[in-house]
């Protein structure tokens, strides 16, 4: 599963290098305050991008921080991952800790070991995390499907919502039908159900008297025991071809300079060739 997921991420940041547009590389890229009216692609060690980027944004790296207006898609996949700002487009973000304060026009696809999102989603929500929280100030507009280990869904959700985890834990607004798959699901106080509730697991729901269901809970009892590495999870219909486990995410340095050697090759094959030569010139490097 890692080595998978590792050549995926590679796949993605490897088309950073075709099309025109500009393109940063290296170990640390601090781009601030920005308008460009084109696209923006970017793989780095580290990355701190703020400003305009007129149309798409793609970032590939360690540690990446995001302050921007984007007005056409986004793609970013790093170890930790911060952004802020808005997207016109649609938005594919994964990372091993991603945290969003993100206004997104288009659908949203979201994948890590801890995913926390706040802002309002245009499109559809598809998201596979090892921990996802939607907070109270998000507004998710179309249908969300998500899974995970523990969700947890404190904001207005406008549509539908089905999750499939080992808990889920609902206080927020949630205007259209419901279908959870879960271990444990928990309704707290405050939270507002106005569709069809459905739930399926081995034990009865936790929900606070306080708590608003309009049609009440259909219970189905399933004895069931989710794998977070199984095929439970592995077979959600995302888009995304993957649902990588948390610990992928915990991307060795070594593995990652791997992967940024490999991504140089591909980008700068006569650099690299030069940079070899000369380093096979050296003596104490000459048996390589």
């Amino acid at each position: 599963m890692f080595l998978r997921s590792l050549l995926l991420a590679a796949g993605m940041a490897a088309t950073l290098a075709s099309g025109a547009s500009a393109q940063h590389f290296g170990g640390h890229v601090e781009l601030r305050n920005i308008d460009r009216e084109g696209d923006l692609k970017v793989i780095a060690g580290s990355a701190e991008i703020s400003g305009r980027i007129g149309e798409d944004l793609a970032v590939f790296g360690g540690s990446i921080e995001i302050d921007a207006q984007v007005e056409g898609d986004i793609r970013v996949a790093g170890g930790n991952v911060t952004i802020t700002g808005n997207v016109a487009g649609d938005a594919e973000i994964a990372g091993g800790s991603v945290e969003l304060t993100l206004d997104i026009g288009g659908s949203a696809e979201f994948a890590g070991g801890y995913v926390e999102y706040t802002g309002t989603v245009g499109g559809t929500l598809e998201s596979a995390a090892g921990v996802l929280v939607i907070t109270e100030d998000a507004v998710i507009a179309s249908p969300a499907d998500m899974a995970g280990q523990s969700i947890t869904l404190r904001g207005h959700f406008l549509d539908n919502v089905e999750a499939l985890a080992q808990e889920v834990v609902i206080s927020g607004h949630i205007d259209g039908d419901v279908e959870i798959v879960a271990e444990r699901l928990t309704i707290e106080t405050g939270a507002v159900i106005s569709g069809r509730l459905e739930y399926a697991g081995p034990s009865e729901p936790d929900i606070s008297a306080d708590a608003t269901l309009a049609n009440g809970v259909e219970y189905t009892y399933r004895d069931i025991q989710l794998d977070w590495d199984g095929d439970q999870f592995r077979n959600r219909n995302f888009d995304f071809d993957i649902v990588p486990p948390a610990e992928f995410f915990a991307i060795s340095g070594i593995g990652f300079s791997i992967l940024l050697g490999l991504l140089a090759l591909v980008m700068m094959p006569k650099g690299v060739a030069r940079l070899s030569g000369k380093f096979r010139k050296n003596s104490l490097l000459a048996p390589l």
